[in-house]
């Protein structure tokens, strides 16, 4: 999917139906922050090679910060949905617990809950 500046590709709150993997562009990843005059401020910038969505979305969730494309530039996504991202781990299910393992670190990175989980990085 292409995507203009600016453009949404999901928000806070939106059941997680897609992942989205960033193939060029770039797309800032939003959390609530009342206190700022948009209500949301930059976390993270996902680049090309990058995931987007792919925590919501293998544990069934709904998104935890919104996605939107820079400000300066497009960018274009591959969209994967739930659907198509259980078949492929049915072909390499050895990669499931590697999947589960990268998500959970991702999610205590990107939310700050470090400790002594023992779950692999992403």
């Amino acid at each position: 999917a292409t995507y203009s500046p600016d453009e949404y590709i999901f928000r806070l709150g939106e059941v997680a139906t897609d992942m989205y993997v960033v193939q060029s562009g770039a797309a800032e990843e939003l959390i609530e922050d009342l206190g700022t005059l948009t209500g949301e401020k930059p976390f993270a910038t996902a680049r090309p090679g990058q995931a987007l969505g792919a925590l919501a979305l293998f544990f069934e969730l709904r998104h935890m910060y919104s996605a939107r494309v820079s400000r300066t530039a497009g960018a274009t996504c591959l969209r994967l949905n739930r659907e198509r991202f259980l078949q492929l781990l049915k072909y390499c299910p050895e990669e499931e617990e590697r999947i589960t393992e990268n998500a959970m670190q991702s999610f205590q990175k990107k939310f700050g809950l470090g400790g002594a989980s023992g779950l692999g990085s992403s």
